[in-house]
């Protein structure tokens, strides 16, 4: 699954529309400075101007209300743009850690779980290396542990024909509460 494309591009959208807005936001507060250098600049000409020529002010007001209309709609357009490729970034961050949280979410729920794996572009992708890696040591551990548990049970078999009968059936609950412990983790 791997390899696998999703279609829904706003996973976690709480996430996603939060990081995408604070982007969106600082764009926004940085480009402002170009409409009002713009505002300054004609205002200082047309006042320069309006002494020698007083009939070009309001030419110069109309060409400044159309350039700064004309920033208003590249800001408009520079922002949803930016709006949109963050929610593509943040697709790339949010995906992984929805799949991440799925993942545990079925190991906790006793689900057999292969290794994790996220798709070629995802972020963090070092992640699912390390909790592969982690499960991986976790199973070898079990599997020695249960390996010796399988040694004990075979012993309780062995020794029970030799205690008394009232003390067999401490062993045989013993056993089995070994053989429940086994069962759980789908080892045995």
């Amino acid at each position: 699954m791997s390899g696998s494309k999703r279609s829904i591009y706003l996973i976690n959208p709480r996430f996603q529309l939060k990081v995408s807005a604070y982007v969106c936001l600082c764009i926004l507060v940085l480009s402002v400075i170009y409409p009002i250098a713009i505002w300054e600049i004609f205002t200082v000409i047309s006042q320069a101007i309006s002494k020698s020529h007083p009939s070009l002010p309001n030419i110069i007001e109309k060409k400044m209300n159309f350039v700064i209309m004309i920033l208003i709609i590249w800001e408009t357009v520079f922002i949803l743009l930016a709006f949109i490729i963050c929610i593509f970034i943040s697709h790339r961050i949010a995906g992984p850690m929805y799949k991440l949280q799925q993942y545990l979410s079925d190991i906790k729920e006793g689900k057999e779980q292969g290794d994790l794996h996220f798709r070629k572009g995802d972020y963090f992708r070092e992640i699912a290396s390390s909790v592969n890696e982690t499960f991986n040591a976790i199973r070898e551990r079990n599997a020695k542990d249960f390996a010796y548990l399988d040694e004990i049970g075979n012993y309780l078999d062995k020794v029970a024909d030799k205690i008394p009968h009232e003390d067999q059936a401490k062993l045989f609950d013993i056993k089995g509460k070994l053989e429940c412990i086994q069962s759980r983790f789908n080892l045995r």
